[in-house]
């Protein structure tokens, strides 16, 4: 097709009006506290939430999880994207076109460049970079910023927004969304029987890219045997009969290493299906997690009115970043 009716075509195509995108990168940690700062931004403003899930075309290691759940799911085409986010938008429809999808996915690694310094820099510099750019709402700090709640209609989001600040005001209807739409079965229900029948603490070992990629291996903390061995004694003192349900990457590390006194089951069911792994977790009374965004959502979900969460006090190992506002203050930091 002549690259003039491409064009025609891509501007004739979209129809919405006002809408909120929100970019979803990540594993499903991530995609939820994404979704979440979205469709509070989307409710607020009584608009249409859209996803924009391109990015997982070119990610192999990660993939669109929120389909499990029972949210609001709608999907941005390149013509909504356009509107709001028109680089992006001329390259999925012309450059993807022309020259194809690799050409494509590295244009589009040069746009997200520009945005992630910003993000991943801030603290280092003596410029703050603005939150919004046009329609495009890019998050400039680890920590809450709450110029975000006030933005107005009409954007393009990009960032992490790991708080439970940036939507607690919707809290039920976050809750109501991430429902989850299957049964349980198999294994994982007889699991969900104990978990339901005992004093059950879930205990989250993250272990995988935080030893074995150099890169998240200098940015995120690893949670050591010292950081367990006290949230596990705390959870006894806590509760009188724990029982550990313990959910990890490397089941191995943790029964040589941790001191579990107490009766113990090690889930290992579901090494490819992190959903599942999830929904026990949350379904536990208590909850010990990691320095994850997977364990943090396990943890929140639980609507046990009297969990006990424990949480490490040092997430990242930069010292120049502020995560201060991650971990919700009714959780305990050791």
């Amino acid at each position: 097709m002549p690259v003039v009716l491409m064009v025609v075509e891509f501007l004739n195509s979209g129809k919405r009006d006002n809408m909120i995108i929100i970019k979803l990168t990540s594993g499903l940690g991530n995609q939820l506290f994404q979704y979440a700062a979205a469709r509070r931004l989307a409710h607020i403003h009584n608009t249409e939430l859209l996803l924009d899930i391109d990015s997982f075309g070119q990610n192999k290691l990660r993939s669109y999880q929120l389909k499990h759940f029972n949210i609001r799911e709608k999907f941005a085409s390149p013509s909504d994207v356009f509107k709001l986010y028109p680089a992006e938008g001329l390259n999925r429809m012309m450059i993807r076109r022309v020259l194809g999808t690799r050409i494509s996915y590295k244009f589009n690694n040069l746009l997200e460049k520009k945005h992630r310094n910003n993000y991943f820099t801030y603290s280092n510099s003596g410029h703050v970079p603005p939150l919004i750019n046009g329609k495009l709402l890019v998050q400039r700090y680890f920590h809450f910023d709450n110029e975000v709640l006030s933005a107005p209609d009409n954007l393009y989001l990009m960032g992490y927004f790991q708080s439970e600040k940036f939507f607690c005001d919707i809290e039920g209807i976050i809750r109501k969304d991430f429902v989850l739409k299957n049964e349980v079965s198999g294994r994982n229900k007889e699991y969900l029987l104990a978990v339901q029948a005992t004093q059950s603490v879930s205990l989250h070992v993250r272990r995988g890219d935080y030893v074995n990629d150099p890169e998240t291996k200098k940015l995120f903390n690893i949670c050591n045997a010292g950081y367990y061995n006290k949230a596990i004694q705390m959870m006894y003192e806590f509760t009188g009969k724990p029982h550990f349900f313990v959910f990890s990457d490397d089941l191995l590390w943790v029964k040589e290493n941790l001191e579990i006194k107490f009766p113990v089951t090690f889930v290992d069911c579901n090494t490819d299906n992190a959903i599942e792994d999830m929904r026990l977790m949350w379904s536990c009374k208590h909850n010990i997690i990691a320095n994850s965004s997977f364990s943090w959502w396990a943890a929140w979900l639980n609507n046990n009115a009297d969990k006990k969460v424990i949480a490490p006090s040092r997430w990242i190992n930069q010292k120049n970043y502020n995560m201060n506002d991650i971990v919700p203050e009714s959780w305990i930091r050791i």
